[in-house]
């Protein structure tokens, strides 16, 4: 029988991942543990009993019938236990130094504790042959029972990549979208721990229509305290759009979906690195470990101006970004050639003494991201035109504090969905030039919330309404006027508005048909003359 320890929620993620060498074999058992003695360990039974588990209470596991027992947390207390012990990395590497509950220093992460070094029994599984030598320093004995085995997430990330287009897809990204994939170890001197409103500013400087943003957040982070706190801080960010991605799984894909990585010190830095994407690193990284991959991507990466221009900087890495740039620096973090579960496998069958399986253990892809996600309800938009019948349009999330100035030329207005769904800022609302309905309702219908939502809404300048294929926008004083795409393409609320703004604004007529760009995208929309009510030239209320 194999007992498997996990420590904290980390540990059990990577601990699930590494028992794929024992699958489809009837002959190994495998029972649970968890040692809740880490101030980190909070979810970590519920997530092993969403996966159908019922762990064993740490006190009695060591009363087990065991043949060997497997962890990735190299702090556990193993006395008592007289069969192999093997530890296997939950990061990359040794490239972090951690605080030491124990002496109240540090100590570099995936190092055994001092008392079990000497440990006949004890093995560690190394993902690359630099940390055998690192591990060397450390402990002469322990090195020389250390194996190689490679990184088994690293390959499943790699094998993952022919699977781009359908992660992106999953996640709502369409073409014309850029991933921008946030990742952030923990501790005050991770991305998220120094700048924890990095989030809201990242959202609010990139266009909508152009980028997403996904959050990738350490487990200890969301567990120090509870989920509920995590989502509590990011919470004015989710409601702009922040794609958060679950502490569990999804990590990985997200990073194959993504075209851009703000990073820090910590592991899923590097596998973003090793995908060659660009990366810009923010963070002190006063934790990372000299001469380890981390401090060598540290190098290499250009650095992350947290107060500056954060759309500037994500599209000059973005278009900067020379194929192969960190390929040096993640050299020395993960080993290629595939063979990570083939050689893990060998390891594990060798210490339990039993034959390895007839059939020979294959990489899986990464499943899609199952993310918490929402869409802006509160937006800023510039508008300009490009060409007397082309308009641009540019969209970004509308926070509860003044938007930066839209660049010279453009027009910049506040636009609010009016929702039940999640909810939309009561402030803000009454504060925007224009509310839209996006719920499709009958054309008569549609002209009763209009002349409704006038009312409802004394500070607003027009309210745009779905009606049929197009819409319906009320202009006050100036009646009503139909806007309709010009091809079956979607045509939303806020672009058909942002149209009517444009030309109210720029004193034109509510008529004719015009080119709207968006992002990259650009349609057609036509302001038919029939349709509209009362359009004689007149003042703006």
């Amino acid at each position: 029988m194999v007992l498997a320890v996990a420590r904290t929620f980390t540990h059990a993620v990577v601990l699930l991942e590494a028992l794929a060498v024992f699958r489809g074999d009837p002959r190994v058992q495998i029972r649970f543990t968890c040692d809740d003695t880490s101030a980190f360990h909070r979810g970590t039974a519920e997530l092993l009993r969403r996966h159908g588990i019922e762990p064993v209470a740490w006190p009695r596991a060591r009363e087990l019938p065991t043949d060997l027992v497997l962890t990735t947390s190299e702090n556990i207390d193993l006395t008592g236990f007289s069969v192999p012990v093997v530890v296997l990395p939950h990061g990359v590497g040794f490239q972090k130094y951690v605080p030491d509950t124990g002496s109240r220093g540090r100590r570099i992460s995936g190092i055994p504790r001092p008392e079990f070094l000497d440990w006949s029994n004890l093995r560690m599984a190394l993902a690359h042959p630099v940390h055998r030598e690192q591990l060397r320093t450390v402990h002469s004995g322990l090195a020389a029972r250390a194996t190689v085995v490679g990184d088994l997430l690293h390959e499943r990330i790699q094998a993952s990549r022919r699977l781009r287009w359908h992660y992106r897809s999953h996640l709502g990204l369409d073409d014309s979208q850029h991933l921008v994939a946030l990742s952030s170890t923990w501790g005050p001197s991770s991305l998220l721990g120094s700048r924890p409103d990095l989030p809201e500013r990242l959202l609010a400087h990139l266009p909508m229509d152009g980028y997403r943003v996904a959050a990738i957040v350490h487990p200890n982070t969301w567990f120090w305290h509870d989920a509920w706190q995590l989502r509590q801080i990011l919470g004015r960010a989710r409601d702009a759009g922040l794609i958060l991605v679950p502490p569990e799984a999804g990590w990985g894909a997200t990073l194959v979906a993504a075209d851009c990585l703000l990073g820090d010190h910590g592991s899923v830095t590097l596998h973003g690195a090793a995908l060659d994407l660009p990366v810009l690193l923010g963070g002190s990284g006063k934790e990372t470990v000299p001469g380890t991959a981390s401090a060598s991507l540290a190098e290499v990466a250009p650095r992350l101006d947290t107060d500056g221009d954060l759309r500037h900087q994500v599209t000059a890495a973005s278009t900067g970004h020379p194929t192969g740039r960190f390929r040096e620096a993640t050299a020395s973090a993960f080993t290629e050639g595939g063979a990570a579960l083939h050689q893990l496998t060998e390891l594990l069958y060798e210490l339990l003494r039993l034959p390895q399986p007839v059939q020979p253990r294959t990489i899986r892809t990464l499943p899609a991201p199952a993310v918490e996600a929402s869409s802006a309800c509160a937006l800023h938009v510039h508008t300009w035109w490009q060409d007397t019948d082309v308009l641009g349009i540019e969209r970004f999330p509308a926070f509860p504090y003044p938007a930066s100035d839209p660049p010279g030329g453009r027009l910049q207005h506040l636009a609010v969905v009016e929702t039940a769904e999640m909810g939309t800022d009561d402030t803000l609302t009454h504060l925007a030039s224009v509310i839209v309905c996006e719920e499709p309702q009958p054309l008569d219908r549609a002209g009763h919330w209009v002349r409704a939502a006038l009312d409802r809404y004394p500070g607003s300048l027009l309210v745009t309404a779905a009606a049929d294929r197009g819409y319906l926008a009320g202009v006050r004083g100036r009646g009503v006027v139909r806007c309709m795409p010009a091809t079956t393409a979607h045509l939303d609320a806020i672009t058909a508005s942002a149209l009517v703004y444009a030309l109210l604004r720029g004193r034109r007529p509510l008529a004719g048909s015009f080119r709207l760009r968006v992002g990259e995208r650009e349609q057609g929309c036509t302001l038919s003359p029939e349709n509209v009510v009362h359009t004689s030239p007149g003042p703006l209320d």
